[in-house]
């Protein structure tokens, strides 16, 4: 009977931390106002890659990939607030950036920040992501290459891309997928 009880414990403490896994939004850090909370959150999608789902319990996950579209609108809220997340600011730095090249591919379309970490060996290609009808290409990835933390990846690993795409139409919804694996992101009017 303790064995059951105990088995029984583990699940619901397993059950109980994917459920806030899932309800995590943008999971920004502890110096980030509560604007950029709500704004970020109303931009981000999560998907987990080969996962199996029990309930709503995680299992078997290969990797975890967090989407946040950072639009231009948001420089503003930028200057007027800086306190948020470095990955926030980075991705945002895109739009001014002094590299004639960047300023060029930036030109028309926005930024999606992909934040991912592997749970179990995982191969990333982001050229395999699909953003609502649009396939993202090498060129799309932004930062240096030797940077950039895709391909064998081990358990554990993380890392933070930027990429360019097309901008979404805002107060739509829009299918990120990887392969079989889709999250909706439900984008704000403003």
């Amino acid at each position: 009977m303790k064995k059951l009880t105990a088995v029984l414990c583990l699940l619901l403490v397993a059950l109980c931390m994917a459920e806030a896994a899932l309800a995590a939004g943008a999971e920004c850090g502890p110096g980030t106002s509560e604007a950029w909370r709500k704004a970020l959150d109303a931009r981000t999608a999560s998907m987990w890659v080969d996962a199996q789902f029990l309930g709503r319990m995680v299992l078997n996950a290969r990797a975890r990939l967090i989407v946040t579209w950072l639009p231009r609108s948001l420089l503003k809220r930028l200057k007027g607030d800086q306190r948020v997340d470095e990955w926030v600011s980075d991705g945002l730095s895109y739009y001014y950036s002094t590299i004639e090249e960047t300023q060029q591919r930036v030109k028309g379309r926005d930024i999606l920040c992909l934040r991912y970490r592997a749970e179990k060996s995982w191969t990333f290609d982001p050229t395999e992501l699909t953003f609502g009808d649009y396939r993202v290409r090498a060129e799309d990835l932004l930062g240096h290459k030797d940077f950039r933390v895709i391909g064998d990846l081990p358990p554990g690993a993380e890392g933070v891309l930027y990429v360019c795409v097309p901008s979404p139409e805002p107060g739509r919804s829009l299918n990120v997928s990887l392969g079989p694996d889709e999250a909706v992101m439900d984008l704000p009017r403003r």
